[in-house]
């Protein structure tokens, strides 16, 4: 039941989610030209020199962000539904957990590529206050998501240069022999991204996007993950 709502809600958001607050001031917060406080230009590329990948960037605040979905392969890694077609475009799903607890720390230090990190759930909370707030969900999809992928042809604004594409989830262990155990879940509806931040001893503090809402969420499954620079 609430999946046939979220659909139907889809069609009734799909003209509503575009136009950003009336005061956000794109130039100020994310703009396109201009130098970083890294003395970088605000957006731009950037190589991973573990395996040769190049990845997009955006400068938001004084936040230098991922403006691509990491897509390193490791052995807890795995693309959506074990389709490469999906890695090529969200990027590869992480499960960042140990046996017993949240989070291998290991995996945590090493996932991003050297000079970038996995954010701190204050980092993400940092770049949503700067793209208007938690309280205005409506004009941060549209600022921060890409403007297209999303089901039934959202558009937004994507002003920050962010492009939160819509990766979904799984539910399993990517290191298991057999990804027929995982559940692959809500491509195109949902993305999930990795913070290095606990909500309690056994989950973790991750952020979402949907078609109408940003959020945090409790989670430790396959997710998403955007590096943000040292």
């Amino acid at each position: 039941m609430k999946r046939i709502f979220l659909t139907l809600a889809l069609a009734f958001f799909a003209g509503c989610a575009t136009d950003a607050g009336d005061d956000f001031d794109a130039d100020k917060v994310c703009p396109a030209e201009g130098t970083n406080v890294y003395g970088m230009p605000n957006r731009g590329t950037f190589v991973d020199e573990r395996d040769g990948q190049e990845y997009k960037y955006t400068t938001i605040g004084n936040q230098v962000w991922m403006a691509e979905n990491l897509n390193y392969k490791t052995e807890y890694s795995v693309c959506y539904d074990n389709d490469e077609a999906n890695c090529e475009i969200y990027g590869m799903l992480y499960s960042l957990g140990a046996k017993d607890f949240p989070l291998d720390y290991d995996k945590v230090d090493s996932v991003c590529p050297t000079g970038w990190h996995l954010p701190k759930f204050e980092e993400f909370d940092k770049m949503i206050n700067l793209a208007g707030g938690w309280d205005n969900e409506k004009e941060i999809i549209s600022l921060l998501r890409s403007d297209s992928l999303w089901m039934m042809g959202l558009r937004s604004s994507d002003e920050c240069g962010f492009s939160v594409r819509p990766g979904g989830q799984f539910y399993g262990k990517a290191e298991e022999e057999s990804y027929s155990k995982h559940r692959f879940a809500e491509i195109n509806l949902y993305s999930f991204f990795w913070t290095q931040t606990l909500t309690n001893p056994l989950v973790v503090k991750s952020v979402s996007f949907s078609y109408d809402r940003v959020a945090i969420q409790p989670h430790s499954f396959g997710m998403s993950i955007r590096c943000i620079k040292d």
